[in-house]
């Protein structure tokens, strides 16, 4: 960018505008709110009540947006334990994939979104734990005594 000023000042225009578009969507929702609490998705009721086109939509980006954060989520543990390029590890990520496409099948979303969010949450827990750990045992001199060993 040519200056900071410019930097700044759209940034400012674009955190106005997603907070007067928030706005906007928190007053449609009040507005409806019979409909609101009746459905597991409101935004995506929200939608459909404008337009059944943009009901549709909308659940193609919703739909997008559930696999972006999918596959990150499948793909880094898989490559940990499956060679990603050899035909054993594609059929393994396939299985992975099947499995995790097929189980959230049988549970309403208010459940399924329960329980990745419940899941979510421990393992964000138990990763902060073992990072603070770390980073003690860094700080306490154990860990240079290890990797000294390690190199000798």
């Amino acid at each position: 960018l040519p200056s900071i000023k410019i930097a700044a000042s759209g940034q400012i225009l674009g955190v106005a505008l997603f907070c007067i578009t928030v706005l906007f969507v928190m007053f449609a929702m009040f507005a409806n709110i019979e409909t609101m609490s009746e459905v597991q998705v409101p935004i995506l009721a929200l939608a459909t009540n404008l337009s059944p086109i943009f009901g549709a939509v909308f659940a193609i980006i919703i739909m997008f947006g559930i696999y972006s954060s999918a596959v990150p989520l499948l793909y880094g543990p898989a490559i940990r334990f499956v060679d990603e390029k050899k035909v054993s590890g594609k059929t393994v990520m396939l299985i992975m994939a099947m499995i995790g496409a097929f189980i959230p099948l049988f549970l309403p979303y208010n459940e399924l979104m329960n329980i990745i969010y419940t899941a979510n949450g421990y393992i964000g827990v138990i990763f902060i734990i073992l990072v603070a750990v770390k980073v003690v045992i860094r700080f306490t001199g154990k860990g240079k005594k290890q990797e000294r060993r390690e190199a000798e």
